[in-house]
């Protein structure tokens, strides 16, 4: 019984350490941005930070004080944010055909790809579902 007792308190001991370890991490961290649609791929470039909403198909800048939509691209569902060498960024599309667009820092298209270098088009590039 006494055995049954101390194994009882060990897991109990864990349980509450584990939940001050979690309080603690979670201390640290800030939301400085809020009510985003599905966010992905931020990029903190020159002050600034870049994110996508897949769910809003938005690109958007925040300066630290002000959020600023660059993109808008109904049926892209941005996802998956990168910068290019030439200071650009690759943005892909996962709505029902898939794409990827090429935007410079104000949002503005680029260049679209529908599909690969055969022709053969995109589908869905991610979050299949």
């Amino acid at each position: 019984m006494n055995r049954i007792k101390m194994r009882a308190s060990k897991i109990i001991c864990f349980a509450v350490g584990a939940m001050l370890a979690a309080t603690a991490a979670s201390a640290d961290e800030i939301s400085i941005v809020s009510n985003i649609l599905g966010p992905e791929g931020p990029l903190y470039i020159d002050g600034n930070l870049y994110y996508v909403g897949w769910l809003s198909h938005t690109l958007s800048k925040w300066d630290g004080k002000t959020t600023t939509v660059l993109n808008h691209t109904p049926g892209c569902g941005h996802n998956g944010l990168a910068l290019t060498k030439q200071k650009t960024f690759l943005l892909a599309c996962t709505e029902e055909h898939g794409a990827i667009l090429e935007l410079d820092l104000t949002g503005k298209q680029l260049r679209r790809w529908d599909a690969d270098k055969n022709g053969k088009p995109f589908v869905k590039i991610a979050n299949v579902k």
